[in-house]
């Protein structure tokens, strides 16, 4: 008994095939960078939110007399702390996409002794912790935007 071939039919089949799969991951691709970039923007202005209300928020007896005085009761006196609190979101190539934030408007000594405190400089007084709650808040915020999107991540 003879074989037929296909040979024409089959390589056009085939490459069709080919050609629907690659269109297929190429977009998933792209969608997985979109949500990433996302997940990376939100995680960083949040971060950079939630800093702020801590700074706005973390008293010290200094901070109830100035509000006593009729000032601010948090880590605010001349606002240069506060002020200098932002975030950037840059990429080092198509894929990559860095976020950051915290004091990149300046940053000046003071901000470290009010953020630390005592558990890591010789003063009287507790420190905020701005940047470490923010961090902590921002990377479960991250994570969680990235399994909403459908992402395994652990």
């Amino acid at each position: 008994m003879a074989r037929r071939t296909y040979h024409g039919a089959t390589r056009g089949a085939f490459a069709a095939l080919a050609s629907d799969i690659e269109k297929h991951f190429e977009g998933q691709i792209d969608r997985a960078a979109r949500l990433g970039h996302d997940a990376v923007e939100d995680a960083v202005l949040h971060g950079e939110d939630r800093m702020r209300e801590v700074i706005e928020s973390s008293v010290t007896q200094t901070g109830l007399d100035r509000a006593n005085a009729g000032g601010h009761p948090g880590r605010v006196d001349s606002g240069a702390m506060l002020d200098a609190v932002g975030s950037n979101i840059t990429g080092t190539d198509p894929d990559t996409v860095i976020g950051e934030w915290g004091w990149v408007n300046g940053l000046e000594n003071y901000f470290l002794f009010q953020d630390q405190g005592d558990e890591e400089f010789n003063v009287r007084f507790k420190g905020m912790q701005a940047l470490r709650q923010s961090y902590v808040e921002a990377r479960e915020r991250f994570l969680a935007n990235l399994s909403d999107a459908g992402f395994e991540v652990s």
